[in-house]
């Protein structure tokens, strides 16, 4: 690859802007284009970015560790550097980040797999209890005892 600059040496070094709007320019120059004045600009451009690239983790870093759970002490950065939680007040003091990294993880912050019977029991009685509720708020009371019914049938079920 020839230089941008000089168009006659060799570039050896390799330059790549990306635009807000997310489109790339790639600079290429040889050793002498890049000591001379042609490429001290270009230089002042790659060293702005490593300078606010810096910024950028230092703030970063501050906000790992700016929040810690009262019960255990642990930060998000403890976390994410073990991959363990402290203590379950853990999931309600980073729950925001917690979700946002289950999302990139798994592509949901919903289990989607199996669970065991008497957890999709549970689960069933949580959603029954929660229908019975909205059909007596609005007094379809009809639904309401047909829910209540399927409740006692399925507690039993837990029970045994």
């Amino acid at each position: 690859m020839i230089c941008d600059v000089c168009q006659k040496n060799a570039a050896t070094n390799h330059y790549t802007e990306i635009a807000s709007d997310g489109s790339k320019s790639e600079k290429h120059l040889c050793d002498e284009c890049v000591k001379n004045a042609q490429g001290v600009e270009l230089l002042n451009k790659i060293a702005g970015g490593i300078d606010l690239a810096k910024k950028i983790e230092v703030a970063t870093k501050e906000l790992l560790d700016e929040r810690k759970c009262e019960e255990c002490g642990i930060t998000l950065r403890e976390i994410l550097e073990n991959g363990k939680l402290g203590c379950p007040n853990d999931y309600d003091t980073f729950a925001k980040e917690l979700n946002a990294i289950m999302l990139k993880m798994h592509g949901s912050n919903i289990h989607t797999g199996r669970l065991p019977k008497i957890v999709s029991k549970q689960k069933q009685l949580r959603d029954l209890n929660k229908q019975m509720n909205a059909a007596v708020k609005t007094e379809d009371y009809e639904s309401a005892a047909e829910l209540r019914d399927k409740i006692v049938d399925l507690e039993a079920e837990v029970q045994v």
